[in-house]
């Protein structure tokens, strides 16, 4: 179960730029499991010039990614290491983002000059909490769905009335 986060530079960028960032955010792959959030990426480059991506928010990962992830021997990441990414990209590229989600055609908040706006530490705050009461809730009900789902079932749409 999750959400993804989209964020957007809040102005156009010219290609070189942007190909500097994306390689820039590269760095960010390894060093954590992402085991909560994906890591920086970017969609390809939309004709409005600014550089765009969405990372999936994972609220309540699989106990196979969980044993994965801590077979790993690295630490969780998480929306916050996501957002600090996104802080050190903007410091060091100059670059503002607007951050929202996939659920919402207004900004949960921004990073600019490097620095992480209150609604978004707010917003994180809230993912967290989300994602360990789903954890606390809702364990068990992964080897129910795992045994119950055939991907080959057709779901109907059709009112049967």
């Amino acid at each position: 179960m999750g959400v993804y986060i989209h964020y957007r530079t809040i102005d156009p960028l010219d290609a070189t730029r942007a190909a500097a960032i994306r390689a820039a955010a590269r760095k960010f792959d390894s060093g954590l499991s992402w085991l909560y959030c994906d890591s920086v990426c970017f969609d390809d480059y939309p004709s409005d010039n600014r550089l765009t991506g969405s990372s999936e928010l994972n609220l309540q990962p699989h106990p196979d990614d969980r044993a994965a992830a801590a077979a790993s021997g690295l630490p969780d990441g998480n929306v916050r290491n996501l957002f600090e990414a996104l802080c050190e990209i903007s410091r060091v590229h100059q670059v503002d983002w607007e951050v929202s989600h996939e659920f919402s055609s207004e900004p949960l908040g921004f990073i600019r000059g490097g620095v992480i706006d209150d609604d978004l530490i707010l917003a994180a705050d809230g993912f967290e909490e989300a994602s360990v009461y789903l954890a606390e809730e809702f364990e068990s009900d992964f080897s129910a769905f795992d045994a119950s789902f055939d991907p080959d079932k057709q779901i109907d749409d059709e009112d049967d009335s």
